[in-house]
């Protein structure tokens, strides 16, 4: 077998997994819910390619996922965004498992893939954003608020270290940072209602202006008092005011 016909079977195997998350994707963006369980069957192929190619991954995964800390798995940092990267297209796979979950109500199933998918790309806007986003329907306390406003302070943060788009190489990088932006969006939206709602008007109107927003509700408006017995009545007043503020 010939040097160059060999090259080509490596590149056909790692390419693998990428076409077996596109497909996924495909299959929910064409057919909805009824496509889920084929969409499973892609993710869960991709993700066992994967490990197969490198058998360093399962490992690092089930120890990162033992932490109760925020370290990071080493060789975090040195992710890209490009879905030929291994462990980035881990991520988005974890991402879409979690959505899946979400969408049929499997929560804490959605939370764990979520989680699994900030082992993998600790810097993924989108990841943070949808675990900040699930979890915030489940506040009862102060700590609870704090981790969320944390996963969303990070999401702003990270939405602030993105390149600008002319500098993505293809049409396919450049979807996935606009994916990033608009997670980024919300995350900054939320958390500028958190902190009015907290008292922290000035660092919420520092976000808002960064977004391009002039006007914002008043401080009567945005400041009410949560009482978690009454807990549907305030989140439909959430609601209303995320939709409302900018």
């Amino acid at each position: 077998m010939s040097d160059e016909s060999e090259d080509s079977e490596g590149e056909d195997i790692t390419s693998l997994p990428i076409l077996m998350y596109e497909y996924g994707e495909e299959l929910i963006n064409s057919d909805g819910p009824e496509a889920h369980n084929g969409a499973v069957k892609a993710f869960n192929k991709a993700r066992d390619v994967i490990f197969g190619l490198d058998m360093k991954l399962p490992d690092i995964l089930a120890k990162a996922l033992k932490r109760n800390d925020d370290k990071v798995p080493p060789g975090s940092n040195t992710v890209v965004r490009k879905l030929k990267d291994f462990r980035y297209l881990l991520s988005k796979i974890a991402i879409a498992m979690g959505k899946i979950e979400d969408y049929h109500n499997r929560t804490e199933s959605a939370l764990e893939y979520y989680r699994e998918a900030l082992v993998w790309f600790p810097r993924s806007i989108e990841a943070l954003n949808l675990r900040a986003q699930l979890l915030k329907y489940f506040i009862n306390n102060d700590d609870d608020l704090a981790a969320v406003m944390s996963l969303l302070r990070k999401c702003v943060a990270n939405l602030k270290a993105l390149p600008p788009s002319c500098h993505m190489t293809t049409d396919s990088d450049s979807g996935l940072l606009n994916v990033e932006r608009t997670a980024g969006v919300e995350a900054t939206r939320t958390l500028a209602l958190y902190l009015c709602q907290e008292g922290g008007l000035t660092e919420a109107t520092k976000l808002m202006k960064h977004q391009g927003y002039y006007l914002r509700l008043s401080q009567d408006v945005l400041a009410y008092t949560f009482e978690p017995e009454s807990q549907g009545r305030d989140e439909q007043l959430l609601i209303s005011n995320d939709s409302a503020i900018f």
